[in-house]
């Protein structure tokens, strides 16, 4: 490591007293007013909602849902098998379950290709053809640092595939855009996959406060 020259360190001493000094830098208060989002039962009663829309039958509806379990139970493969059933619509998931069609991103933080086509390979049992709908990657960005923004892009970039897909799986069916994403957030109207395990000394069989991942 390069020696600072005296000058260098009076300097770094005299900034760090000059921070002291100045104490913490104050902030905006982020409080809401006790009155913000009240609603009364007569408003509430005659206000309308979008339907929520249901990406697997009885299990994954749109926004975040979080897989969890013990090591090694066999979460990333379900969220793999769901994902291939999404990206192909011939395709169904636990029996016969049989989720809406649409583009997904599948991020494998904890694979490498090689693994990947192993296991497609086993859950696709001899299939043909694999979906081009199903886009794969096993390294991305963190959140805060471009993650987001890379998997919003993402989301663009599949929309003009909308229309053409559309018309080659069924011309009488409208495209959904589900996004089953591992372990990334993102704040788009999608649907976010995320696979989480349990702390492995758990006594009891998987508590919220022992979910991590």
């Amino acid at each position: 490591m390069a020696k600072l020259s005296p000058e260098e360190i009076r300097q770094i001493v005299a900034d760090a007293i000059a921070k002291r000094l100045a104490g913490p830098t104050p902030k905006q208060s982020s409080r809401k007013q006790w009155n913000e989002g009240l609603i009364t039962a007569e408003t509430l009663q005659s206000k309308q909602f979008k339907p929520v829309r249901i990406i697997l039958p009885d299990l994954i509806p749109e926004g975040t849902t979080i897989l969890a379990g013990k090591p090694k139970v066999g979460k990333s493969w379900l969220a793999l098998d769901v994902c291939m059933a999404v990206a192909d619509e011939t395709r169904f998931v636990l029996g016969d379950k049989r989720p809406i069609h649409g583009d997904v991103l599948y991020i494998a933080l904890e694979d490498n290709q090689r693994r990947l086509k192993k296991r497609i390979d086993k859950i696709a049992q001899g299939q043909g053809r694999w979906s081009n709908r199903l886009a794969l990657h096993t390294e991305w960005k963190r959140v805060d640092q471009g993650g987001l923004e890379d998997i919003e892009a993402w989301c663009k970039s599949t929309a003009p595939d909308l229309d053409r897909h559309a018309r080659q799986d069924s011309p009488n069916r409208r495209p959904e855009r589900p996004c089953l994403c591992r372990r990334l957030p993102c704040h788009r109207r999608v649907t976010k996959a995320l696979r989480a395990i349990s702390g492995r000394d758990c006594v009891e069989p998987s508590p919220p406060k022992d979910v991590f991942g």
